[in-house]
């Protein structure tokens, strides 16, 4: 919604970014903070389309979501803190030097080098080139803005290129190559696709499915040169390779066959043991983990990959075992050991898609409530569920993990209890609410009761202290009350 705004953000206001005191040298900014720093960074985040909260100088839970967003799409560890590295990032794409600017290039700026706010005929013809390559999904306007820019980083960030979605005389030779390089030319009306959220079929486009490819060829199912594109090439390869291992046969990919195909690449591989290659929920929760003891700095995806096997290594080299980057019984074990000492241990299981029981009921019975899920509740956690899922960790701001974990069980209402509290209420009366109590209450959540939606902002034993709560929230306009529930 803010990609036709052109803008230009006086550069003093980013470089105060920069003027932090020596006990914030390691992050400048980070959840919790409030200042004028903080309202630059966010009204930066606004216009380049990644922040939709106020721009009130609070670096809450959207700011800090909407600092990962832009640092995952500029190739930086999305931890949502604004360090150095994104601090310069920010300057060059909002306020940096005049070269670099986002607003209003001039003439001799787009000639070298097409960037955020160029326009012509030449971006035309990058925005096709991209799209017949798969890593553009949007028009073709003639006009760079951000979903452009979102491309050229995913473009180059896949050929190892700087990603700073200008493009200079590299990028365009790594483009010309890559456009001579694919041998199957795929329809223009390829749709991006993300294996994380839904099933990979024909029609789809993106850098998993040349992944896809890649392993089937390897697998002597697929014959062509891996292009990123599903075609009918791709769908008999599929077809071809769930027959001969006696699956259900439909020419598309969901979490059963990718998981058959991952594990023939990898025959050597022990079922007991993770490493590369490896997918499922197992992999998330060893991710979770990870993420948790500060190894892992991406959000949990399920596949195993370079970045997760990084992280495992360095785990094994501080505790002292075997750094095969692989994980096997003793390394999980010390895993949940570490996670226990520090206080990190978790009763609570995961609900993950294929779980067939009462609490999946429990959970689409809560999305059918909410309206994300258009399904009656049948107790088995399938692709609707997941994607009613997937919505629900969005607007909350959680990572999008498509499985239930502890902090989306609680968000979604549930507790391991049935004692009762003191709630501090306030009517859900339009959205905006929502978002405007998390500035304030980063942990608030939607409750439903006989008298309407409502927004839980805490929830006490003492009365005095929700009453406490409360009167703060009031006092900053919030239409708070006290309940007990």
């Amino acid at each position: 919604m803010f990609e036709n705004k052109r803008f230009t953000l006086p550069l003093i206001s980013l470089v105060t970014v920069l003027s932090i005191g020596s006990s914030k040298e390691a992050f400048g900014l980070e959840r919790g903070d409030n200042n004028a720093q903080v309202r630059n960074v966010q009204s930066c985040l606004q216009k380049l389309g990644y922040f939709s909260g106020p721009v009130n100088g609070n670096f809450g839970s959207m700011t800090e979501a909407a600092v990962k967003k832009f640092q995952q799409a500029s190739g930086i560890s999305a931890i949502g803190k604004v360090g150095p590295q994104t601090q310069t990032a920010l300057q060059r794409r909002c306020g940096g030097s005049r070269n670099d600017r986002v607003s209003n290039p001039n003439p001799n700026n787009c000639q070298n080098g097409l960037r955020n706010g160029c326009s012509g005929a030449a971006v035309s013809k990058l925005q096709q080139d991209l799209k017949t390559l798969g890593f553009y999904n949007g028009p073709i306007t003639g006009r760079f803005l951000q979903i452009t820019t979102d491309a050229v980083i995913r473009f180059q960030r896949e050929k190892g290129i700087n990603p700073i979605g200008v493009v200079g005389p590299q990028t365009s030779e790594a483009i010309r190559l890559a456009l001579n390089n694919s041998r199957q030319t795929p329809p223009t009306s390829g749709r991006f696709c993300d294996y994380n959220r839904e099933i990979i079929t024909i029609g789809c486009r993106s850098d998993w499915v040349r992944q896809l490819q890649q392993t089937l060829k390897d697998l002597n199912y697929f014959t062509g040169n891996p292009t990123g594109y599903f075609g009918e090439t791709t769908r008999d390869a599929v077809i071809r390779f769930q027959q001969d291992n006696r699956l259900q046969v439909t020419g598309s990919v969901d979490s059963t066959t990718w998981g058959a195909i991952s594990r023939a690449s990898r025959p050597n591989l022990p079922p007991s043991i993770m490493g590369l290659g490896s997918r499922g929920s197992q992999v998330t929760t060893l991710q979770q983990n990870l993420k948790q003891l500060n190894y892992f700095y991406g959000n949990p995806t399920g596949f195993f990959d370079n970045s997760t096997q990084d992280a495992v290594i360095r785990f094994q080299q501080d505790y002292r075992l075997p750094v095969t980057g692989t994980v096997d019984q003793s390394t999980s074990q010390a895993i949940s050991t570490v996670l226990k000492s520090r206080g990190g241990g978790s009763d609570f299981e995961p609900i993950y898609p294929g779980d067939n029981n009462q609490r999946v009921t429990q959970l689409q019975e809560r999305l059918l409530e909410l309206g994300l899920l258009r399904v009656n509740p049948t107790g088995y956690f399938g692709t609707q569920t997941r994607e009613g899922l997937l919505a629900f960790q969005r607007y909350q701001g959680l990572s999008e993990t498509g499985f239930v974990d502890e902090q989306t069980w609680e968000r979604l209402g549930f507790k391991n209890n049935n004692e009762k509290r003191y709630v501090v209420v306030i009517p859900l009366r339009n959205p905006d609410i929502y978002n405007q109590v998390l500035q304030y209450i980063p942990s608030a959540q939607i409750g439903k009761s006989r008298l309407g939606d409502f927004v839980n902002a805490g929830e006490y034993e003492q009365r005095m202290e929700a009453q406490r709560q409360s009167d703060l929230l009031r006092v900053r306009g919030f239409d708070a009350r006290v309940e007990y529930f």
